[in-house]
Order: structure tokens, then sequence, then C-alpha cells
């Protein structure tokens, strides 16, 4: 971690970013040490999060007959079904490479679990095998390597990123040919075949181009470097999926432009600068659409590193010495009062933690590297989650009962319900009555939650299938938001999320029988009426071998 980036910075750039003082309440972000150093492992750094909370991790390992006695090898934080809980899992290694020499690093990782980085084996003392750009899949964290085999009699190309669809952006060396000059060139390429797809169009005068990032519409950011005379320039660059390019344009007296990542939803972040006297000065973060429209973040926000679906950009200032979680939080338009300012929870400042940022999820969740209580000799991988404490949000969720007949009373139900974001829990189980009102087959849980964005709802009663509830809430608003009608299946007599022979038993003792009468198992009344008859026995035929979501 580069030690003169420590400080954290949030900037909330919305679309209601004018109103964000007035409107938005504010964020407590609770950090979350996702691979504490432990045995020989030394230190570790977060390299990027996707949507599940998937969080990439690179550890250093004590290595021995290396020059500098450690290698970095490649980590997941994979979430579990315990609050804020998961494990930190290896990603493998090439096929018979068991070297503890070897070394490995992973860039980033996509919304479907795959992840793109590199490799090089250990061949003796202090030397190495050619580095291998590699690709991870799998269900058993990402248990599946393959290698990118380059283009015969060159370096190895670099893979910085991947995309929902699998394309991976990256730059790599080539040599000259009709029409495209010699020098490193950004380009795409996808699994098997790593046949990759050379950007041809570019600035006039370019001598190199080079790939940050890729987003869903396999649109890529990044940057050229032109040679005007007898001075080079760096400029940012987009490359559209079909081959053209857009080019950054200076910012004011900031003649270098650079752009780091550029969402689908159609902004991007980057910083630019100038040269003065061979050293680089004025350096400030932007906000970028298209073409030469732009808008400077304030001080302090030097180098933005991503931005997520609600424009939320995180990155990190070039401020030396380093300095601790700022009290105040950031819009494009406005600098917000401490009083209202976005900040760590009690917890982590107290624990005094200073966090480089480096990528950002469509919930504000925030993959990072950390060092706590004034020791800068361990780093930390971190996931940073917002919260909401101080303005909680209502969430209200239309449950419709399978077959339940309208004609019953009103009835209450226990409902046990988990709140997630993506893959990742952050509120152990709950249990909640719902009524069903007279006359209808349908009642509504209502949570309240300190937690906003897109959130994950797993509901299940005593006699229905689990159930998985995708919710969007309001960052900006204490409006209560209610969710979709959501259908949950019945005949689960046993309350195991299975729809099999033992809850057939269950219904087949209590068959015919109602309240009152010997035998009667209200677990086998799937309908509601009291009564178990042939209706229940349809409800638990037609649902039969199904399960509920876990």
């Amino acid at each position: 971690m580069k030690n003169n980036k420590l400080m954290i910075l949030l900037a909330i750039a919305s679309l209601t970013s004018t109103l964000y003082a007035q409107s938005n309440p504010p964020v407590r972000y609770k950090v979350i040490q996702v691979a504490a150093p432990a045995g020989e492992l030394t230190n570790a750094q977060s390299s990027d999060v996707n949507d599940n909370c998937f969080v990439s991790i690179n550890r250093m390992q004590f290595a021995v007959n290396t020059s500098s006695g450690y290698v970095f090898r490649p980590r997941m934080w994979v979430p579990s079904f315990s609050p804020f809980g998961g494990s930190v899992d290896a990603l493998s290694a090439p096929s018979g490479d068991t070297a503890e020499q070897s070394e490995g690093w992973v860039n980033a990782i996509n919304n479907t679990n795959e992840a793109v980085g590199w490799w090089k084996t250990w061949a003796g003392g202090n030397q190495y095998l050619p580095t291998k750009n590699v690709r991870w899949s799998g269900s058993n964290v990402l248990s599946t390597i393959e290698t990118d085999p380059g283009i015969n009699g060159l370096a190895m190309p670099t893979q910085n990123d991947i995309n929902d669809s699998g394309i991976i952006c990256g730059t790599t060396p080539l040599a000259g040919q009709e029409g495209i000059p010699g020098g490193w060139r950004a380009y795409t390429t996808t699994a098997p075949n790593y046949e990759k797809t050379i950007f041809t169009s570019f600035p006039a005068n370019m001598v190199h181009a080079l790939a940050s990032g890729i987003n869903g519409d396999g649109d890529v950011a990044g940057y050229v470097i032109r040679q005007v005379d007898q001075t080079q320039y760096v400029r940012g660059v987009l490359w559209t999926a079909q081959n053209a390019h857009e080019e950054v344009c200076p910012i004011n007296d900031l003649t270098h432009t650079r752009l780091e990542k550029y969402h689908e939803a159609g902004y991007g972040v980057g910083y630019a600068w100038k040269v003065v006297n061979s050293q680089i000065s004025g350096q400030r973060g932007f906000r970028w659409t298209s073409a030469c429209e732009m808008e400077l973040l304030p001080v302090g926000m030097e180098w933005p590193k991503d931005i997520n679906a609600q424009g939320w950009i995180v990155g990190s200032t070039g401020v030396v010495p380093p300095k601790n979680w700022p009290t105040t939080g950031y819009s494009l338009y406005s600098l917000l009062s401490s009083a209202s300012g976005n900040a760590l929870d009690d917890a982590a400042r107290t624990a005094q933690w200073q966090i480089e940022p480096l990528a950002i999820n469509k919930s504000g969740c925030i993959a990072g590297t950390g060092k706590k209580g004034g020791n800068a000799n361990i780093s930390y991988a971190v996931l940073l989650v917002p919260t909401f404490p101080e303005a909680t949000t209502t969430i209200n969720i239309p449950i419709k009962f399978d077959r339940w007949k309208t004609t019953n009373p009103a009835t209450n139900v226990s409902i046990r319900y988990r709140l997630q974001i993506g893959a990742m829990v952050v509120r152990a189980e709950e249990t909640a009555t719902v009524t069903i009102p007279a006359n209808s087959d349908t009642g509504t849980l209502t949570i309240s939650s300190e937690f906003r964005g897109d959130l994950v709802i797993r509901v299940k009663g005593p006699k229905w299938l689990g159930k998985k509830i995708s919710i969007s809430t309001s960052t900006t608003s204490n409006s209560a938001t209610t969710a979709p009608t959501t259908l949950i299946l019945g005949g689960d007599a046993n309350d195991d999320n299975y729809v099999t022979t033992d809850d057939y038993l269950i219904l087949n003792n209590s068959f015919d029988k109602s309240v009152g009468e010997a035998g009667y198992d209200d677990r086998a009344d799937f309908d509601g009426d009291k009564s178990v008859t042939t209706d229940d026995y349809l409800i638990l035929s037609d649902n039969f071998d199904l399960s509920g979501e876990a």
C-alpha cells in the first residue's frame, strides 16, 4: 500500500447531489477485517469487491529462497451465513505447481465470481518462469484456473478487469503492424481461447494505449500516451465495445488526464495533473461523462479509484502525512459540514483505522486496505459496509401464502427473516408476526433496517419454503420501500425447507381431521382452514420434491 494514500474519501456523485446536504442521511461505515494476518502471513491487501460481497485479496506470505523472503498469494473472502462472517480461501495454483515460492496476484472479480490476475512459477533459486495471466472460476472458491497464452514471442500482457459477460480487458505489447504502430496496446479477450481484440481506434500521435477497467457494456476505460513535438502527454480514453474512442479533454491547466473506471450508467472517474519542472503538480480527481464534460472533485480527492451505479466514488488523497478518516462527506457541488458527514462507525474510529479504498459495489460496500491502532507495519484487507443508524428505513414485504383460503378469519403467522447485502448476512435471522387479514391470502412483513441500497431478504414460514427477495432501498431519503408481492410455497410441514415424504407422512397421519379432533396436526393445514383435506394434499403434491432458497 502506498503510504501517501492512506486517507479514505467517499464522494457522493449522484444525480441528486445538489440536494445531498438536505436529504441524504449520514453514512456510518462498519469495518470488517476480512483477512487478518496470521501465522506466516504478514500483510494483506484488498483489490476488488463484487455485488455478492466477495472480496479479492492478495496476502504476503513468507517463502524461503526468494530475494525478498516473501511472495504474494491470491485469496478470496467468501461471506458465510453468520452476520458479517466469512472465510478466506486460497485461489488455486496452476496444475502441478506446489512450490511455496511461486507467486500470484488477483486484480478483479466480477458478479459471476470469476476473477483475473497473474501467476509466476518458481524455477529454483531466485528464478521464475515467465509470468502467466490467469482466470479463476468454479463454484468451489474459484478452483478452476485457466492460463492466457498471450501473443507469441512477446512479453505477457496484463489482465486488469473482467465484466459479468466474462470479457477481460488489459494491456499487451504489440509489434508494429499495418495501421497499428508498435507499443503497449489496450485489448479485450474472453475464455477459453483468449483471442485478443486490439483496439485500433486511438488519438493521433499515440505512442502507447493502456486499459484500466471494463463495464457491463464492454466499454473500456484507460489512457494513451501521446507524443506532440518533443513532449509526451497522457490523455484519458474511453474505448467503446464498437472500437470507437472518446478522449478525455484537459481540465484548465491540467494537461494530463487518466480515466480509471467508466460505469455503464454513463459516468466515469479519473484524475488530471500538470507537469512543472519535471514534477507532477496540481493533481485533482474528476467525474467525467463524455469528451470535455467533467467536474473536478473537491481538493483532497486526488486519487479516485472506482464508481458505482449510484455515482458514489471512492479513492484516496495524496496528502502527506496520512490523515485519519475525515469527519466530512463530499458531494460534487458542496462540501458538507462535519455535522452531516459520512464517517466510520464508533467502533472503527476507536480502533483508529486508516484505510485506502480501492473498489465499491452497487450497494456501497467498499473493499480497501487498512492499518489500525497506529501500527504502520501491518496491513489488513477490509470491507466497509454502509449503515444509516441515525435514519433507519422501513421495508414492507407483501407475502402471498400459497392457496391460503380467503374465507379464513384473520390469522397471525410467525415468519423468520434474514437480511443480506449480496451474499453477506448483515442481520441474523429474526422472527416477526405477520397478520393475514380476513378475506385475504396476503400479509405484510414490516422491517426496520439500518442498511440501505440493494438488499436481499430471505423469508421463511413454518409450513412454507424459504424465499429470497431482492429489493432496492433509497440511500437519499427516509421514505418507506414496498417490495413486490412475494409468493411462498406450502407443503413444508416439518419446516426443513424441503417438501418430501417426511411432510407427506405428517399430512397422512392427520388426514381428514379438524382442529379439536384427536390426531389433528396443524403443521399439515397448509391452506389455513383448520382441517387437513385433499386441498392440503394438492398443495403438498404440487410442490413435492421442491426445496426453498437457503
